[in-house]
């Protein structure tokens, strides 16, 4: 049988492929943080008909090299790669919606406390005060201030043992292991009240702090999440921010989601405006970056690109049909 014909058949099947994520692409128009894919080919291997030779000039024999001759045999998918481009932001005034302008991940931890990342920012507040994405995954970040993680009773005093005054109504204490910026947690919009004695434990002990519901919230540049208490804007803890050595290595899990691949590397979290994260913008979205001129010119050319192997194929095949005919 004629090579041609198996090298159209691999034309068909990888321009189907290709318009798949073209459709993809075309569906995903207005979806909230979605980055396109585009499909590269690259031919696969060839037969060789004769193998190219040196020059011979100095064995003294007068004769030049040659190239080899080879016959292609088709084509194949080589990748399908996610374009981590800027895309436009759309503007929603809820203060609980954000993006990251620039590089970039939101952190979400699921049921089973698997971590995934994402650029839609559509969050949401669940009835016990967590920052939730639609999924129901808690939003992970830093709880206010800053590379601290442990409440300790007011009554301790400064700089015994490691610990510090209260900074904005907390008291903490220094966790030497947990680096700058201490464990990455829920963020939940909750305030712990340290200034009063709300009650007495049972060895008779005070016991300080009381959860309060907290009002007028809003995000700045560098992540931070503040809210209105008693007419006093507190921050109160910092989006996290993940970072990945490659991006376009993540592996996509569905619902506007990432998880870690061998290809992206590890996660590094950090915050906005550090480590080369983007900043924060609140009360809009990321929007999808697919740019439907692109994409209704690649269908185009694809269209052209299905049409030519096609024809590839049949006149294959009538050239298979005059061999044939000989005999008659």
């Amino acid at each position: 049988m004629m090579r041609s014909l198996y090298s159209g058949i691999s034309g068909l099947k990888n321009h189907q492929t290709r318009m798949d994520v073209i459709g993809n692409n075309i569906a995903n128009v207005n979806t909230v943080g979605y980055k396109a894919s585009r499909t590269v080919f690259q031919d696969i291997f060839s037969q060789t008909v004769k193998s190219g030779t040196a020059n011979l000039l100095a064995y003294e024999r007068n004769i030049g090299g040659t190239n080899p001759t080879q016959i292609g045999l088709g084509i194949k998918l080589a990748t399908i790669d996610v374009l981590h481009t800027p895309a436009p932001i759309a503007r929603t005034d809820n203060p609980f919606d954000m993006m990251i302008e620039g590089d970039g991940f939101f952190i979400l931890m699921d049921e089973n406390e698997n971590y995934y990342y994402t650029r839609a920012g559509n969050f949401y507040l669940d009835d016990e005060g967590y920052l939730v994405s639609s999924h129901g995954y808690f939003v992970m970040g830093y709880n206010y201030p800053l590379g601290w993680e442990d409440y300790i009773p007011q009554q301790e005093e400064p700089g015994e043992d490691g610990y510090e005054p209260a900074v904005n109504g907390y008291v903490l204490v220094d966790p030497d292991d947990e680096g700058l910026f201490g464990t990455l947690d829920k963020i939940r919009l909750r305030y712990v009240d340290t200034t009063g004695v709300v009650g007495v434990d049972d060895l008779g002990a005070p016991i300080v702090g009381a959860d309060q519901d907290l009002y007028g919230f809003s995000v700045g540049q560098d992540g931070s999440v503040s809210v209105i208490i008693n007419n006093i804007k507190e921050t109160i803890g910092f989006i996290g921010i993940s970072m990945f050595t490659n991006a376009g290595g993540l592996e996509k899990a569905g619902n506007s989601l990432y998880r870690e691949s061998p290809s992206s590397g590890d996660a590094l979290h950090t915050m906005a405006l550090m480590d080369g994260a983007g900043r924060v913008l609140g009360g809009g979205l990321e929007m999808s970056n697919v740019d439907l001129a692109t994409e209704f010119t690649d269908m185009i050319v694809t269209q052209r690109g299905f049409q030519a192997n096609s024809r590839v194929i049949t006149v294959s095949d009538t050239l298979l049909e005059e061999l044939v005919n000989l005999k008659r």
